[in-house]
C-alpha cells in the first residue's frame, strides 16, 4: 500500500484543499476586516472553516476509495477489488467486526452518545489494545469514523439495516 505522501491522487487532493482553503481564508479576512471584526473572531472562523473542509475532504476521499479501485493499480489490486465487489464471495465485514459495529450503533442509539473504548472492552470482555486495533481496522475499512484524540467520537458509517443483530 502506498504511503499517503507518495499517492499522486492524495497529493492532488491536498493541493486542491490548500487552494480552496486559501481562497476561503482570504474571503473571510476581507469580509472580517471590512466589518471591523477582531482577530479572535477571525481566528475562530478560520479554524471552523479548516475543520469543516478537512472533514468533508476525508469523507470524500473515503467514499472515492471505497467506490473504485485505485487507478494504475496492479493485477493483484484488481483481483482484490473484484473479490470485494462480489458479496457472495466476501462479506463487507467479518462477523466479529459486525458485532462491534452493531454494539457501537446500539449504544449510540440508546445513550445518545458513542461508547468509550472502555465500554466496548467491558461488553466484549477483551483487552484495551484489542478494542483499539478493531476500531482502527473498522476506520481503515471505511466502516467507522472517529476523531483521534476526541473521546466518544465513534460514528458507524454502515446503514443500520446492514448491521447484524447483536449476540
Amino acid at each position: 500500500m502506498a504511503k499517503r505522501d507518495d499517492d499522486p491522487d492524495m497529493q492532488r487532493a491536498l493541493e486542491d484543499l490548500r487552494e480552496e482553503m486559501a481562497a476561503a481564508a482570504a474571503k473571510i479576512v476581507k469580509d472580517d476586516l471590512a466589518s471591523g471584526g477582531d482577530l479572535g473572531t477571525l481566528d475562530g472562523r478560520l479554524h471552523q472553516l479548516l475543520q469543516r473542509a478537512m472533514e468533508e475532504r476525508i469523507v470524500q476521499e473515503a467514499a472515492k476509495r471505497n467506490a473504485s479501485p485505485a487507478k494504475g493499480a496492479g493485477r493483484t489490486a484488481a483481483k482484490r477489488s473484484r473479490r470485494r465487489a462480489s458479496p457472495s464471495q466476501q462479506a463487507r465485514f467479518t462477523k466479529r467486526q459486525g458485532q462491534y459495529l452493531a454494539f457501537i450503533h446500539g449504544y449510540t442509539t440508546l445513550h445518545r452518545r458513542a461508547p468509550a473504548q472502555a465500554d466496548i472492552q467491558h461488553y466484549f470482555k477483551v483487552t484495551p489494545p484489542t478494542v483499539h486495533q478493531m476500531v482502527l481496522t473498522l476506520e481503515r475499512r471505511g466502516l467507522l469514523r472517529r476523531i483521534p484524540g476526541q473521546a466518544r467520537s465513534l460514528e458507524v458509517l454502515v446503514p443500520p439495516e446492514e448491521l447484524p443483530t447483536l449476540d
